[in-house]
């Protein structure tokens, strides 16, 4: 990181401290919950790091970034924002996991109709039908 840094390689200096952060993150072990907090901060400073990586970066490289930036996002239990990473890294069936997880049922829904053909089968289903009795069980089915 820091060679990256002296020679004037910023972006790869960025890349380096990212997978820093998530290195850091999990070597962190947690058993009281202090530690856990500061285990979830580390990953979720991780995830946004690679999320400014992936601003810069094009293709494949670009699904990279959003892929370890949605992992971290999910090691830190922040399922919402990991959910949207997975999706900006056109990983359809752990985005759709993870909005089912967070009963962000539109988003889910959404995600389906758009990709119907990248997501796991058995989960679109079975999505749509918990989908339906969420919002027929709080009245908000039209």
């Amino acid at each position: 990181m820091h060679a990256f840094k002296r020679a004037q390689k910023h972006r790869e200096a960025d890349i380096s401290y990212a997978h820093h952060l998530r290195d850091t993150a999990r070597s962190i072990r947690s058993s009281g919950k202090e530690i856990a907090t500061a285990k979830r901060n580390a990953f979720c400073s991780a995830a946004e790091a690679f999320l400014r990586c992936a601003q810069s970066a094009k293709d494949k490289e670009q699904r990279v970034f959003f892929h370890n930036a949605a992992d971290c996002f999910q090691n830190a239990g922040t399922y919402a924002k990991a959910a949207r990473a997975y999706e900006d890294a056109k990983e359809y069936t752990p985005a759709v996991t993870l909005y089912r997880k967070t009963e962000m049922f539109d988003d889910a829904a959404r995600v389906i109709q758009d990709y119907r053909q990248e997501v796991d089968e058995e989960l679109a289903n079975n999505v749509q039908e918990v989908t339906r009795l969420f919002y027929s069980k709080n009245k908000i089915l039209k």
